[in-house]
């Protein structure tokens, strides 16, 4: 009875989904990143690093500390 149970085929999900949808995530996040970074204001840049870690953290779902390893190829 107990070689049925290693017998069964488990159901995985294609590793090429994930690594897709997870660059395609830190794409738009540096893309993000680079649009918020290059606001200025006459002459003065209007979001400081922080903030802008911040407010993509919120937008994507993430912590800021993931949002900044992102930025920084750091994952």
């Amino acid at each position: 009875m107990q070689q049925a149970l290693f017998d069964t085929p488990t159901v995985t999900k294609p590793a090429h989904k994930i690594r897709n949808t997870t660059a395609l995530l830190y794409k738009r996040v540096r893309e993000e990143h680079q649009k918020m970074m290059a606001t200025e204001y006459k002459g003065c840049k209007m979001y400081n690093p922080d903030f802008v870690y911040i407010k993509l953290g919120e937008k994507f779902f993430k912590s800021p500390k993931t949002i900044e390893n992102i930025v920084f190829n750091r994952c």
